[in-house]
């Protein structure tokens, strides 16, 4: 059994107690925030709770966007921090935060990462134990991480992953261990634990992930894996497609994401690597017609689809077709006449 870095999270005035890319895994750290139920008056740090496996990573806090706070680690060779380094965050306005802990010159960087809360007062207080998927609604190309945050409890000693999640079918389950102290220990909240996973694509359907601890199920939801969309919905009855061409000749269609009611783009081979932007735009006030527009990050042969449909996209109804034809070498798109008339 690996034996993974831990962060923990704690008050400044808390005393630390240090606790004993593959197609599915555990990622290689768990974080434990502290208190369990934090308020805006509690100053959090973090500490470096090192193991035998990953004893050399000095950590650093490089700051807050929004609710996320992403602490990055540099690996040493010349000799090994001090085991109690911590990290001052300062304190927090209530709501729910994610943090990210990364070695960016890893392999695989992600380390580990936790959702907690900070509540504006301890009677408003919430069970923070959850379980998240990303993207919230994976499709069939995807690999979804999952965060397991769940309560950590003073007489019990941290959650063991001895394997990395089981899938059977539509059910995927997280397994893990927990220990009581050998001898009594007053039982208290203590904080949030956090681990990720990481999973292969699923197959298209309804989902059911469970976290079961000591056998027991601890955590259940349901989420639904879709298949990619092919076409792009850009408002009213239009849709844009795109066919790509690889370099023996076979046509692929490129996955559309949206990213507002008549924008959105297209990737090719992976999710975050983005290869064509569209947009359409309303411009009858200028000149009667519908503007398209269309920016290429790619110098791979395309084409794009651009459809006025008499019904709803896909439903079989005659539409109108504008095309785009790149044949390689990174070619942009500005039409000003698409389509004549106001949208629709």
């Amino acid at each position: 059994m690996r034996c993974p870095t831990r962060l923990a999270l704690v008050p400044a005035a808390a005393l630390a107690i240090a606790l004993a890319a593959p197609a599915v895994a555990i990622l290689p750290g768990e974080i434990l925030v502290m208190p369990a139920f934090a308020t805006p008056d509690d100053t959090l740090v973090v500490q470096l709770l090192p193991t035998a496996e990953n004893p050399c990573v000095t950590w650093k806090f490089d700051g807050r966007v929004g609710t996320t706070l992403t602490i990055s680690g540099t690996r040493s060779e010349l000799g090994c921090p001090r085991p109690d380094q911590s990290l001052n965050l300062g304190a927090l306005a209530p709501g729910r935060y994610r943090l990210i802990a990364q070695v960016p010159g890893d392999a695989s960087p992600l380390f580990a990462q936790v959702f907690f809360d900070v509540a504006s007062n301890p009677d408003a207080s919430v069970d923070p134990s959850e379980l998240v998927i990303a993207p919230a609604q994976p499709t069939t190309l995807d690999a979804p991480n999952i965060v397991a945050s769940l309560l950590a409890l003073t007489c019990r000693f941290p959650p063991v992953f001895a394997a990395p999640p089981v899938v059977d079918g539509d059910r995927i389950v997280i397994a893990a261990t927990q220990d009581t102290f050998p001898i009594p220990v007053p039982c208290s909240f203590l904080g949030t634990w956090g681990a990720g996973f990481r999973l292969p694509p699923l197959t298209a359907g309804l989902k059911t992930l469970e976290l079961r601890l000591n056998d027991q199920l601890y955590l259940e939801r349901r989420f639904t894996v879709v298949a990619p969309p092919d076409h792009l919905a850009l408002g009213g009855r239009f849709a844009a497609s795109l066919t790509w061409t690889d370099r023996a000749g076979a046509e692929h269609l490129a996955t559309s994401v949206a990213l507002s009611d008549r924008s959105g783009y297209f990737w090719f081979f992976a999710r975050d690597n983005v290869e064509v932007t569209v947009k359409l735009l309303d411009g009858t006030a200028v000149n009667g017609s519908l503007w398209f527009f269309a920016a290429s990050m790619t110098d791979v042969p395309f084409r794009i689809d651009v459809s006025w449909c008499l019904g709803p996209p896909g439903s079989g109804a005659p539409c109108m077709l504008r095309s785009y034809l790149s044949p390689g070498g990174n070619r942009n798109f500005i039409d000003t006449r698409a389509f004549a008339g106001p949208p629709s």
